[in-house]
């Protein structure tokens, strides 16, 4: 039976970026695996699978043999699966492909021969390894994979607890029943091994993310025998012939301060998430090289229609000049204890790649605030979200401190805190009344007076009547003259004289 042992090595890792290249006493992480199964003699041929040059040259430098996969490849299995058919489109034939994980330095050539033993029996289709759990964190922690199996046969993987202890607390399981967790080492038949890649994702594979869940659900066989090494991972193992607890301590620290510092960077690099944070409390934040965003503030109102509150809220801009404002950079130092060259050097590299994809004729969606886009002039155009989080979250933060629920103590507050153009001033001092009269006198409203040709035509043709009765009308005492001229007769006039 002619083996070939297959170790995939990705490089853009979401926990630990290049930790295949990790240096482990002057030499990469990956070669160390390499030259361990390489050592054990078991195989016709051992090959790296990555989908990273810098990968292949290091290896290559070294005395390996390394092959380049596609980056859109998804796990480990289908990298085997491309280098396996690369090599049989060549004329290179293999029954048997072992998967051997990049971040195992520690594999022994035992563990390595018993997944191969597995396939003494000519019905094992994929075989895998197990070991006993001894403490309750490893059963606990879900990224520790349970596996159940009998008869040399896996039943069932998950990162949940299985079997559940009915009556008893978790920290009595260890003492009632032997769990074991899965040995990431795996052994396929080719055949196998073309099959299995090309199955579609399973339930039970979506809800544990476990691609093994889904071979056993399309009914292929998993073997399953015990492995009596310690787990090789660097995440638990020692460093491969050093023989000093302390040197392989301070090895192991090295490597979590590396992979704490990598985890912050890539964290700080999504600049959109700190660009929502920063403008919920500030006017403007700067993106170099991009533009401006700008929040624009809007008291709170009270409604004509209903008299309730209305809370404030922000409306985002964006302006594409530059301001030269560094307080968003310097931000983002403070927060981070970093400096502000090294902000300033994130923030740039976040705006390339917007940039970037906006020259492709791309939309690209800024965290929560909205989405840009480029018009036919080459301008960058910015179109908020129609309901901003900001918006939101704005309003609660002026709100937070009304202790009560009641509408009419929730309006006092904001009142008193920051007046609204809207409401009242503060009233007038009293003024003696013979002043508010003749005050009332002087403001007495005016009868408003149109245009004669803006007048309605039947008020127009009242008005005219009016006139003309007063004009036919004699004032008092010309009536009363003319009176006494119509019933004064000549002899009395006489008389009176």
């Amino acid at each position: 039976m002619k083996k070939i042992a297959i170790i995939p090595a990705r490089y853009a890792s979401s926990r630990f970026p290049g930790k295949p290249l990790a240096l482990l006493k002057d030499k990469p992480m990956v070669m160390w695996v390499y030259d361990a199964v390489k050592a054990s003699g078991l195989f016709d041929k051992v090959v790296v699978a990555t989908d990273d040059e810098r990968i292949v040259a290091a290896v290559v430098s070294l005395g390996g043999e390394a092959m380049m996969t596609s980056s859109l490849l998804s796990c480990g299995t289908k990298r085997c699966e491309a280098v396996l058919s690369a090599l049989e489109a060549r004329g290179e034939r293999f029954d048997l492909v072992v998967n051997v994980q990049g971040d195992e330095p520690l594999v022994d050539a035992s563990q390595l021969s018993a997944v191969i033993s597995l396939f003494e029996d000519k019905d094992c289709q994929i075989g895998t390894l197990a070991k006993r759990i001894t403490k309750l964190e490893e059963l606990q922690n879900p990224n520790c994979v349970k596996v159940v199996w009998s008869q040399n046969r896996a039943r069932y993987f998950s990162r949940n607890i299985i079997p559940y202890q009915r009556g008893r607390s978790e920290s009595e399981y260890l003492q009632y029943h032997i769990y074991y967790k899965h040995i990431g080492l795996y052994a396929y038949k080719s055949s196998v091994l073309h099959k299995i890649v090309a199955l579609k994702t399973s339930p039970l594979e979506k809800a544990e993310s476990l691609e093994q869940l889904c071979w056993l659900e399309n009914g292929y066989r998993i073997d399953v025998t015990e492995s009596g090494q310690k787990d090789t991972t660097t995440a638990t193992g020692k460093l491969p012939q050093t023989g000093d607890t302390l040197t392989f301590v301070a090895v192991m620290m090295v490597i979590t301060l590396i992979a704490i510092c990598v985890a912050i960077k890539y964290r700080r690099m999504n600049v959109a998430v700190d660009l929502f944070e920063f403008l919920h409390n500030q006017d403007r934040a700067e993106l170099p090289g991009l533009g401006t965003f700008v929040a624009c503030r809007q008291s709170a109102t009270i409604s004509p229609l209903t008299g309730t509150i209305e809370p404030p809220c922000r409306s985002i801009a964006f302006k594409q000049e530059e301001s030269g404002d560094m307080t968003f950079v310097r931000s983002m130092a403070e927060k981070e204890f970093i400096s502000e060259q090294t902000a300033l050097v994130w923030i740039k590299q976040y705006t390339q790649s917007v940039k970037e994809k906006l020259d492709l004729g791309q939309k690209c969606k800024i965290g929560a605030l909205g989405e840009m886009s480029k018009d036919f002039s080459g301008a960058y155009v910015f179109v908020p979200q129609v309901q901003n989080l900001l918006d939101d979250a704005f309003a609660f933060s002026t709100l937070k401190n009304v202790k009560t629920f009641d509408v009419e103590e929730k309006i006092e507050p904001i009142r008193t805190r920051e007046p609204l153009e809207d409401l009242p001033q503060e009233p007038l001092a009293e003024l003696p009344k013979e002043q508010e009269q003749s005050q009332e006198l002087v403001e007495e409203p005016k009868e408003q007076q149109l245009p004669e040709e803006e007048l309605p035509h039947e008020t127009v043709s009242h008005t005219e009547a009016v006139i003309a009765e007063e004009l036919d009308t004699p004032e008092p005492e010309q009536e009363v003259e003319e009176e006494l001229q119509v019933d004064t007769t000549p002899e009395q006039e006489a008389e009176l004289q």
